[in-house]
Parts: C-alpha cells; structure tokens; sequence
C-alpha cells in the first residue's frame, strides 16, 4: 500500500493513475468495520458507474443527427450502472443507461437499484457508493426509504472490489463481443476504431458496419456476466470460491423491500403547489429525451390542501396510464409531511405518445375524457 507522500506524488504525476491507486484498506469492503469479521453474502453491495469504450448502434427517429438522418440508425456510448456483493463478488444486476447526454442522473441511480432488488427479491442492508449522482438528495432519500445504510467511498481507491470486477467484465466482454465491437479502458486510445467513430457521427458511414447493434452489446454482456458467475476466484487472502455457489442463500441477509418503495424509483420527483383545487402542473422531459412537455394531474381528495406544497412522483412513460403519486412536501396546517395525498392521480393534459419512426402524436381525447371523470 502506498505512503501519504507516494500517494500524493502520483496524484502529481499522473492524475489519472493518482486517482486509480491512491490510499486504500485493502479488504476493507468484505469485513465488518467494527468486528473485522467476514461478511455473509447478501449482506454489502457495492454499486459504481462504467464506460464501455464500445459505441453501439441504435434505431435513431429523431432529427439534426447526421447517422440518423442518413441511416435511420445513429452510434452512441452509453452508461453502464453495475452493483456486485461484497462477500462473493457475484454480480447483482446492472442498468443500461441510454441518454443523449452519455451520462446518468439520480434517477437513473435509484430506478436501477429498484429494479434489481425487485428481481433479487431483497435489499441488501448497505451499499457502498460514490459522490455525485450516487449520493445526491433523490438517491439518499431512496435509500433511506429502502431501509439501507449508505457507506460513502467517494474516490477509486474505496471502489477496488468493483473496479477490479468491471476489468475482468471488459476481457470477458472482449470475447463475445462481434469482431466489430472494442473494448478499451479509455475512450480515443485505439486509432482505428476512433477513426470509424468519427467517420459514422459524420454520417459518412453506416453505424451497424462498424459497430455492434444495442442487442448484441447487450447478448455479449449477459453472456460475459454468466461466465465470470462460474468462474472460480483465487485468493490469497480469502480462499477459492464460485460466485453463484457463494451467493446462494444471500437473501437470509439481506431485508425485505418496503412497500411503497417503487415511489422513490420514478423518474420525476418535483415540488409544486397545488392550486385549483387539487390540479398541479410539472414540466419534465419525456421519454424522447431533450422534448419536454406539462404533465398536469388532478386528485379528487386534493381540494382539501389546495395551496399546500406537495412532491409530485411519475413515470412519464406511464403518466397516462398511472397517474402521479401525490404528497405533501412539509407540514401544512395540521397535516404531516410525507402525507399521502393520492398514489394515482390522474393526468389530465394531452400526454405524448411516442411512436417510431414518425416521431410523437398527443393523445387529446384519451386526456380530455380523463378530465371529464376527474371532474366529475
């Protein structure tokens, strides 16, 4: 392990290595802080984000891409979110994070994490996790909601157990991947792929010749995860052990998921005032990412705070469908925060329906009739 004075020259030398092999208790994340004993499987997840330097190729609908434009299909890089367990480094599931932006948010953090555990059947009871999306007030709050405590490792060094996973992952990867797909550790360090990327944004060439289809990566990446869930791991330290024949009981450790939890998850979370007797408006982006729309909801019961501050929670893929989840945000008058004013409030504006290739069309009448039966 590096000394404080090593770590801070290699901080200077080379930011990039600094960052990747600074300071670190080596071990740390499979033990108890306070015993120092062993953890059960189930028990710690560790969560972070990767960059696949693996661009893949994506119907595109829209319009002002030169790729999509030509081809109908355009090539992007997307985000991968990725959560192991501390004790058998077994593989609990991952989010594929497809925005324009190449990024994520914390919505995307706490609706991936829902996700998972819904699939696993269980919460594990802590997580490990960095800065940033990872512990901003929407992905606390959902934590909190979900009854895990939150263990901060804001820095590589605190992410070994799943830094060291995501590169065995990219070489696993590496194999199933079509001859068409790279993998690499940093984006722009191999010349010819660079020179293919640069060549299809341009619209020069089609994305599909030089890189795999969304479903392939994702064939790849199912495939590499269930080959190193078999794959026997060596340890000085811990032993030999198979993942998937580790994990097995995990769920004794862990806690079951919260009823009402999925609120937490929903992509929108806003604040508004609710005015005309029970309506509220949230402007948010839908599921075409960069075309906002007003999502307006009406609650029969909501006559009752009108004026009242209140969170607003929706899928705007499913706001049609569902409605909103309507609380109040602080006390009012006599009323607690975190009251539960309406777990489906319909909505009552013309809500976007997406349809590829020719784009959107609003639902008016499905919306007006929805009105009408609030109303009444």
């Amino acid at each position: 392990m590096r000394g404080l004075e090593g770590a801070v020259a290699a901080q200077y030398r080379d930011p990039r290595d600094g960052t990747s092999n600074g300071l670190y208790i080596p071990g740390w994340l499979r033990r108890d802080e306070e015993t120092g004993l062993l953890l059960p499987p189930g028990f710690r997840q560790v969560w972070d984000d990767a960059s696949p330097n693996v661009a893949v190729a994506v119907p595109w609908a829209g319009r002002g891409d030169p790729c999509g434009d030509r081809w109908g299909w355009r090539a992007a890089r997307y985000q991968l979110l990725a959560g192991i367990d501390c004790a058998t480094d077994m593989f609990c599931g991952f989010g594929y994070i497809m925005r324009t932006s190449d990024g994520y948010r914390a919505c995307d953090v706490a609706g991936t994490m829902h996700d998972v555990w819904q699939v696993q059947g269980f919460a594990p009871r802590e997580v490990v996790v960095e800065g940033g999306s990872w512990q901003s007030a929407r992905a606390l709050a959902f934590f909190r909601a979900a009854g895990v405590r939150t263990i901060d490792a804001k820095g590589r060094p605190n992410q070994k157990l799943i830094e060291g996973y995501f590169n065995r992952l990219w070489t696993a990867l590496s194999i199933y991947l079509p001859a068409r797909g790279q993998i690499g550790r940093y984006r722009g360090e191999m010349r010819k792929e660079t020179l293919a990327w640069e060549s299809v944004r341009s619209g020069a060439r089609d994305p599909r010749t030089c890189f795999p289809t969304l479903e392939e990566f994702l064939a790849a990446l199912r495939k590499a995860i269930a080959y190193l869930q078999q794959e026997t791991i060596e340890s000085r330290v811990y032993g030999k052990w198979i993942p998937r024949e580790a994990y097995a009981g995990a769920a004794a450790n862990g806690q079951r998921l919260p009823d009402g939890l999925a609120a937490y998850a929903l992509p929108i979370a806003a604040e508004r005032k609710l005015r005309r007797e029970g309506m509220v408006s949230v402007t948010a982006e839908t599921p075409f990412e960069g075309l906002k729309h007003a999502y307006a909801f009406a609650s029969r019961e909501a006559w009752r705070y009108d004026g009242a501050t209140v969170t607003v929670r929706f899928d705007p893929r499913t706001a049609s469908e569902r409605g909103a989840r309507i609380e109040l945000a602080a006390a009012w008058k006599d009323f607690p925060a975190g009251l539960v004013i309406d777990t489906a409030a319909p909505c009552v504006s013309p809500v976007p329906d997406f349809l590829a290739p020719t784009g959107f069309h609003d639902a008016r009448q499905v919306a007006n009739t929805e009105k009408r039966a609030s109303q009444a």
